[in-house]
């Protein structure tokens, strides 16, 4: 083994152990066809007769390119060459029609169908294929989209759920990754959509560290990749103050209600204010999306305004503040009335 191999070797698992896969686990390895994954499913079976790991390759087939059956067909091949067992499924073309990130809907729709067969064949982790580029290249994104503290940051090594997802190659660079393939004669395809310039990260990879590295900062994307981890402990330590807080003020949930203490509530940072109200919405509508700066920073405006106020917040949530409680309520839709209106005879 080389020093490169070797030293890939080191850091994944070094990785496998912070995110704690233990001996004897069942892994899904999701493998696009690329040299990262590739590289990720060759890493593991390295290791999987030391670890007694039970291994499966996955590939989810998006359908957004005329040869991604092609793709598929490489990575069921290779796993029949190494002699690991592999699944797939193809995401129906109908969900692109839909307006949106084509980017971010395909991420969302890759890790539930990973997770859908992550469990049918009973496998606790899937690991993920990311690299270090891949850091610096999302916190760029996240950057130029204005992301708040808790929206900056990389990509986790370990995302929770059921079954969890890891990232083990997170300390890794893409030029790192395709040495090493290349030195061990691996073969991998190349997503020709990794080359257009429509879409932003594309644009980030393909011209923007370029440049950042050449006529700015050599080693951009290193120095980048770190940043985007320290952002990640402040947050990780930004979350456990905000439950800290969030106990402490012990909501009141009745129905689509949650009421607050408005003088408690007051009495705390505004970073931690932030995170309770996401938190409260969260509960009440499902989720953070649609939340903005400019609704939050309404919130805290009504905050240290004693007179009553009200705030309309997306997905049908208003905030009701006055001197002792700031209550949060989903508007729910009356029901659809049942039958249709009689003309008369």
């Amino acid at each position: 083994m080389d020093r490169r191999a070797f030293q890939i070797r080191a850091r994944f698992r070094k990785a496998i152990r912070t995110a704690q896969i233990g001996d004897g686990s069942t892994i899904l390895v999701a493998v696009s066809g690329g040299c990262d994954s590739v590289y990720l499913l060759h890493l593991v079976l390295a290791e999987r007769r030391r670890r007694n790991w039970t291994v499966w390759v996955g590939h989810v087939d998006h359908g957004l390119r005329p040869d991604s059956a092609e793709d598929a067909r490489f990575v069921r091949g290779m796993a029949r060459e190494l002699g690991v067992p592999s699944i797939g499924l193809r995401i129906d073309a109908r969900v692109w029609r839909t307006a949106g990130s084509v980017e971010e809907r395909a991420r969302a729709y890759r890790h539930r169908a990973l997770r859908r067969m992550a469990r049918r064949i009973g496998a606790s982790t899937i690991l993920l294929g990311h690299n270090r580029d891949d850091q610096a290249e999302t916190l760029l994104i996240r950057l130029l989209r204005g992301s708040g503290l808790r929206g900056l940051g990389g990509i986790p090594l370990l995302t929770s759920g059921h079954p969890r997802l890891v990232r083990p190659l997170l300390e890794i660079s893409r030029e790192q990754l395709r040495d090493a393939a290349r030195s061990a004669s691996i073969p991998w395809r190349e997503d020709p959509t990794n080359s257009d310039p429509r879409l932003l990260r594309n644009r980030i990879r393909l011209l923007l560290l370029p440049l950042l590295e050449e006529q700015f900062q050599p080693g951009a994307r290193k120095v980048l990749a770190r940043t985007a981890a320290s952002l990640d402990t402040a947050r990780a330590w930004l979350e456990q103050e905000t439950d800290r807080a969030w106990n402490e003020l012990a909501p009141r949930q009745e129905g689509a209600s949650i009421r607050l203490d408005r003088p408690r509530l007051a009495s705390y940072h505004e970073v931690l204010v932030e995170g309770i109200i996401r938190r409260a919405f969260s509960s009440l509508s499902g989720s953070a999306r649609g939340l903005g700066k400019a609704h939050v920073d309404a919130a805290l405006r009504a905050l240290r305004d004693p007179r009553p106020r009200q705030i309309h917040f997306p997905r049908r949530v208003t905030a009701r503040v006055n001197r002792r409680e700031f209550e949060m309520v989903l508007r729910v839709p009356p029901p659809a009335a049942e039958g249709s209106a009689s003309n008369g005879s």
